[in-house]
């Protein structure tokens, strides 16, 4: 199947559940907004091409691991989202290279943001946060994760960067953490 036709599912997919509210979570305190479906056209693949610098140490996940019991384990939901990465409670897919595909936010947003696909093998609330990385790393990061999606499973989320750049995501659910580190690249538009 090729990018665009990729592209396409995973956007046409995207408004299968309609969010009926969302929680966002920042490193300080949490409010509740809508979560706006994105649609993108891609034109090439950079989290398959694209490599970060040398002083990120990206994480990339494993194509031959094969989490547990997790539901719809074969969905893609947007195209980047290739290797497994968690543990027994949370999973996600990361891109091969560890380079993130971000766009540009929409006013009152953030400066970048991105879909993130999240599988849970059990019922909890998931949080997340993120930092930026580098000696003067200052960064501002908020996490939508929209209601109405079954308890255990797939549960997407909107992640909104202030800047591009290497940053470790940590994501907490039933008890456990999922902690991994990605390249912010922005994504090429037709």
């Amino acid at each position: 199947m090729g990018v665009a036709s990729i592209a396409c599912a995973a956007a046409c997919t995207a408004d299968r559940h309609a969010p009926e509210s969302v929680r966002t979570s920042a490193a300080q305190g949490s409010t509740s907004t809508p979560l706006a479906p994105r649609q993108s056209s891609v034109i090439d693949a950079p989290w398959t091409q694209a490599k970060p610098p040398a002083n990120c140490p990206v994480t990339v996940g494993s194509p031959a691991t094969v989490p547990p019991s997790v539901l719809e384990a074969n969905d893609m939901p947007v195209p980047w989202a290739v290797h497994w990465f968690g543990d027994g409670t949370l999973w996600t897919r990361l891109p091969p290279t560890g380079v993130l595909p971000v766009e540009p936010g929409d006013a009152g947003q953030l400066a970048w943001t991105t879909k993130f696909p999240w599988w849970r093998t059990t019922p909890g609330q998931l949080t997340i946060r993120a930092r930026l990385l580098g000696a003067d790393a200052a960064g501002d990061f908020t996490a939508l994760v929209p209601a109405g999606y079954a308890a255990i499973g797939f549960q997407p989320s909107g992640l909104n960067w202030s800047a591009l750049g290497c940053w470790q995501v940590t994501a907490e659910h039933a008890g456990d953490s999922l902690t991994f580190t990605v390249w912010l690249q922005p994504l090429p538009h037709a």
